[in-house]
């Protein structure tokens, strides 16, 4: 076998990457070596919110969103889950920031499904969230609900 140098694996520099546990699991670093996410690709995180001004997103975000509870374009977050959703998804890494996320360059499309401070949201709510997002461009749609039972969540992912 030849005795080829080879550079070390990708790690990004973002202060709070070794807290992160899930890379090691899921082997991020390796994934890395070959790709870092598509940035033409476009995940919709129909969740909670997402705050458009965070360090780690904002570059990321595709505004405006959508918010399928009340038919605005409010995506800022009543409860924090979404947020930390999509920076697990697409935080950008390598950047010297806060953490990485699986695929840094990753475009969200935030859909925000519910306006109760508790993160309770509506069937109907959330099959419109899908819908929209399937309808803007999203070929990756992360949803955080308990809602696998439904005809009417099973329905609109067909």
């Amino acid at each position: 076998e030849p005795d080829y140098l080879i550079p070390p694996e990708l790690l990004p520099n973002d202060p709070k990457y070794s807290l992160q546990w899930f890379h090691t699991k899921i082997n991020s670093p390796g994934a890395w070596d070959y790709t870092t996410g598509n940035p033409s690709a476009i995940a919709a995180v129909c969740d909670t919110g997402i705050e458009s001004s965070h360090p780690d997103l904002a570059g990321n975000l595709i505004l405006p969103g959508y918010n399928s509870a009340d038919g605005s374009t409010n995506t800022e977050p009543v409860y924090p889950h979404g947020t930390s959703v999509a920076g697990c998804i697409s935080a950008i890494g390598n950047n010297g920031l806060g953490v990485s996320g699986v695929a840094w360059n990753v475009k969200i499309l935030p859909i925000r499904v519910t306006n109760s401070s508790e993160g309770w949201a509506y069937i109907s709510d959330i099959v419109e969230a899908i819908q929209w997002a399937a309808d803007h461009s999203a070929k990756v749609i992360n949803l955080s609900f308990g809602a696998g039972g439904s005809s009417s969540v099973d329905s609109a992912a067909q």
